[in-house]
């Protein structure tokens, strides 16, 4: 029997073709660039069942942080906090199945539900002094120094969509996790909010 060819697919990026990341501008103490492809798997579960908890540790390396809007880090792989009972992980695996496979297996019989979302968003990275007033001109949320700190994750909306935010790095630098289909939204409009700091031609 003559060997079938298999077809290899290749993720494309959301925002690989966004004109303003082709053609990029200078800022001032302010950067953002799409970080895609992320590995991405949402869990749930009762963080007071200890076969579940230690699971999930066990399988990734990281403990689920129980404390609202906290992020557990190690090695790459991140647990933010979005719920008493709800956790998004997030890790640079290039095999989301692989990665789901394990945790369920070191879950055992614990009831939860952990689910690859990988496909759902991409990824904005937000870096530099400047990031915290740009934040502030797309969302409700407080991004003074004095409340967000290394480690803390919010949802909120990003303009008029919706998004995960977190912040990686005192520096600071931050992620903004956001549907696949509001990425050039997005990134739109923070280019739009950095303007002011817009380096222009002489």
């Amino acid at each position: 029997m003559a060997e079938q060819e298999q077809t290899r697919l290749t993720a494309r990026s959301p925002l690989g073709a966004f004109p303003g990341f082709i053609q990029p501008e200078r800022f001032t103490d302010v950067a953002l660039e799409e970080v895609p492809h992320l590995t991405q798997i949402s869990i749930r579960g009762n963080p007071s069942n200890r076969s579940f908890t230690s699971g999930i540790k066990q399988g990734l390396d990281v403990a689920l942080p129980i404390k609202a809007g906290n992020v557990n880090e190690k090695g790459g792989n991140a647990a933010l906090w979005l719920g008493p009972d709800e956790w998004l992980i997030v890790t640079p695996d290039d095999d989301p199945a692989a990665r789901v496979g394990a945790l369920e297996a070191a879950v055992g019989e614990a009831t939860c539900s952990i689910v690859d979302v990988s496909d759902n968003r991409t990824t904005l990275k937000l870096s530099g002094p400047n990031s915290w007033t740009v934040l502030n001109k797309v969302s409700s949320l407080d991004f003074h120094p004095s409340h967000w700190k290394r480690g803390t994750c919010a949802g909120s909306l990003c303009g008029h969509a919706q998004a995960f935010f977190w912040q990686r790095s005192a520096e600071p630098e931050f992620y903004i996790l956001v549907r696949n289909s509001f990425a050039r939204y997005t990134a739109a409009l923070l280019l739009d909010a950095m303007q002011e700091f817009r380096i222009r031609d002489e």
